[in-house]
């Protein structure tokens, strides 16, 4: 089980991507835009966070930016290809179906 922050502002489909994570034993959070998603990972402190490339872009940015040392583990999903930066693990899923991010993200967390 993990915990994982959804980001995406198309709401249908962050929340079948929630109720997906939920049947898989996951524990989750979700965001709608980038200040909302600010705010729950600096309480939570996700082990993954899945979003579309553009949010996924702006949320590791704004992750780096803090110099939190416990956000440089927080594997960021997307079906984009982004590069690392300051460490970060990026995960590519094939899309943006909630399967295909949720294998990626446990993917990604089983091997780091």
């Amino acid at each position: 089980m993990a915990n994982l922050l959804i980001v995406d502002d198309n709401g249908f489909r962050r929340v079948q991507t929630e109720v997906a994570a939920a049947a898989r034993g996951h524990k989750t959070y979700s965001a709608g835009t980038i200040a909302e998603a600010e705010k729950l990972i600096s309480i939570y402190v996700p082990d993954a966070v899945l979003a579309p490339e553009n949010l996924a872009r702006e949320v590791a940015g704004w992750m780096d930016q803090t110099n939190d040392a416990n956000l440089n583990k927080v594997i960021v999903v997307t079906p984009g290809e982004l590069v690392s930066r300051n460490g970060r693990i990026f995960a590519r899923s094939k899309d943006m179906r909630p399967v295909s991010l949720l294998e990626a993200a446990e993917a990604a967390l089983s091997s780091s």
